[in-house]
């Protein structure tokens, strides 16, 4: 905006100047003609600016999504971001998610959505169950393993083993999410 700016009082002087040095004041119609003249000039170039910087900010730009709260996954993102993003040669944008299950939806369906962080058992449920459509390996690509998923199970004190909560209510979180496919997966092992 500045060189836009430069650029247009540059050209409105330049106007000015190529009067003839006997004209003390430049007439209204003339001046009216030169910021006309430096308006229509300048335009292109401050949209063109815009245009590059536009594009040059979206080309450097990586949105990672991860889960929802202050979880493990959402300060692992903030890290690759403190480590990574230098500004201009590549910017990391860290969004908040819906959980690992919903995180992978989101890369394979969403726009501006890059990479997301999602747990192995999800990507191998969705694999497997063709949820998400056939050949899901060929859709997205596994990057690196980044940390251990902890899972607890609490119960009564009667139940001794997971054995014990066969047949039994047990919540194993909302249906789709990452903690259900896990619990899923547990319990039916």
């Amino acid at each position: 905006m500045r060189i836009a700016l430069a650029f247009g009082l540059c050209l409105l002087s330049g106007l000015l100047g190529t009067q003839p040095l006997a004209a003390a004041e430049p007439s209204a119609n003339t001046v009216a003609k030169a910021k006309t003249a430096a308006v229509t000039q300048t335009s292109p170039s401050a949209q063109s600016i815009r245009e590059n910087y536009r594009a040059r900010l979206n080309d450097n730009t990586v949105t990672i999504m991860a889960g929802s709260g202050q979880g493990t996954d959402q300060a692992i993102v903030q890290d690759i971001a403190a480590v990574l993003d230098d500004g201009d040669a590549l910017r990391v944008v860290p969004m908040g998610g819906k959980g690992p299950a919903q995180n992978l939806k989101d890369v394979m369906f969403m726009r501006g959505v890059d990479m997301g962080i999602t747990q192995a058992n999800v990507l191998k449920h969705f694999a497997k169950t063709g949820a998400l459509g056939p050949n899901l390996e060929s859709q997205v690509a596994y990057i690196a393993k980044l940390f251990n998923e902890e899972m607890h199970v609490l119960a009564r004190a009667d139940i001794a083993d997971v054995g014990a909560l066969d047949g039994k209510v047990v919540n194993i979180g909302k249906e789709g999410s990452g903690a259900e496919i896990t619990a899923r997966g547990l319990f039916e092992a």
